[in-house]
């Protein structure tokens, strides 16, 4: 999968797109956008943009109608168990597609102390379920009685690794 990092404002606006087309195609891509100050209210810096009757909402929330998972970190520990959501998400041929974990611009300058495991190498084995049976008799059916047959597969067939 591919990951990409914006700044707040203007530049997390200019990847929602990118985040609607790997929605519709069920790609895999890590997007990383800043996002409003957790520990202050509303207060406009330089191009960001906010609500000021609502401190919890930024121009980061367009991304959670396109993205598979989304995240809003608020405080440096919430990274851990969204991060592992995030690569459940990202390597599901079933539920693959973008996930978004917002950046809090101050949380991103804070210090943690994050266990070393989670630096740890891992291995990610997809989920993947046996068909139906019963669905899949009537779809072969449904091939060998066709006079002209045409099956069109989208992405989640590339990234399944199904073979037979």
């Amino acid at each position: 999968f591919m990951a990409a990092t914006t700044s707040i404002g203007p530049g997390a606006l200019n990847m929602v797109t990118a985040a609607a087309l790997a929605h519709v195609n069920r790609l895999p891509v890590l997007l990383l956008p800043g996002d409003v100050f957790a520990n202050r209210l509303p207060d406009p810096v330089l191009q960001q943009a906010e609500d000021f009757s609502d401190g919890t909402a930024s121009v980061n929330d367009c991304f959670r109608p396109v993205s598979r998972y989304f995240d809003r970190i608020t405080r440096p520990e919430q990274i851990i168990p969204a991060l592992n959501r995030a690569m459940q998400v990202l390597t599901d041929p079933a539920e693959c597609g973008p996930v978004t974990l917002s950046l809090c611009q101050d949380v991103q300058a804070e210090a943690y102390d994050y266990p070393e495991r989670l630096f740890a190498e891992r291995v990610w084995t997809p989920r993947r379920p046996r068909p139906d049976r019963n669905e899949l008799a009537v779809a072969v059916a449904a091939l060998k009685n066709a006079k002209k047959p045409l099956v069109i597969a989208g992405g989640g067939v590339l990234y399944s690794q199904a073979s037979g």
